[in-house]
């Protein structure tokens, strides 16, 4: 949600003036952040499932 968020602001700060370029920046920012937390949070998530898998599937 915040990534679409300050990919709006990125896109409306572009198409107007020139003079708000600092709160496009920081909005990129911001949405790039976003961006690599969501990546990984996605990608723990994932492997800590596979490992649950795995132990269920050990179980005797």
């Amino acid at each position: 949600m915040i990534l679409c968020f300050c990919l709006v602001i990125i896109f409306v700060n572009i198409q107007g003036d020139q003079q708000f370029l600092i709160f496009a920046a920081i909005a990129l920012v911001v949405g790039v952040t976003q961006y690599f937390i969501l990546k990984r949070g996605i990608s723990k998530g994932k492997y800590e499932f596979e490992r649950e898998l795995i132990y269920i599937a050990q179980k005797p």
